[in-house]
């Protein structure tokens, strides 16, 4: 089962991948624009289906189709083949996928292998890698520790 996280003003939680869909059809996603929601697992089956959700949600009177709200959310790499991942760098888009290892369930080494079969630019991996969680997730730069000799000068 994928998970989705939902950040929010610096707060994650995790909540079943059906969710992902009750979160958009409940007009959440309408109402919050700036929610960021991040699915494990190349998005579960929320991206596969979302032209049938475009088709049979009609009824929910959503101003958009279902589908621009699932482009709006976040996945990681985590797929066991390399159509999985190529399917979902090409659903989200390159900024909205993250790198994703499933470990310790799954071998990163193996995660690694597959992501290069699908064939990325420097500047596509650079962002899956690096740039994509830290712009996503707020990460910043660790702070670099002050060398011994002006630490010591300091407290003298």
């Amino acid at each position: 089962m994928s998970e989705v996280a939902i950040l929010a003003r610096g707060l994650a939680k995790h909540v079943g991948a059906g969710s992902g869909r009750r979160l958009i059809l409940s007009g959440i996603m309408e109402r919050h624009p700036k929610l960021k929601i991040v699915m494990s697992h190349t998005g579960g089956a929320l991206p596969y289906q979302s032209g049938r959700m475009d088709k049979n949600t009609k009824a929910a009177l959503l101003p958009q189709p279902m589908s621009t709200y699932i482009k709006r959310m976040y996945t990681d790499t985590v797929s066991p083949h390399v159509l999985g991942m190529k399917f979902a760098i090409e659903y989200f888009g390159t900024d909205n996928v993250m790198y994703g290892t499933d470990y310790p369930c799954w071998d990163p080494a193996t995660a690694l292998k597959l992501l290069d079969e699908v064939g990325l630019s420097k500047e596509n991996e650079e962002r899956l890698f690096y740039g994509n969680a830290r712009r996503i997730l707020g990460l910043r730069d660790p702070v670099q520790a002050k060398a011994p000799a002006a630490q010591e000068a300091a407290l003298a």
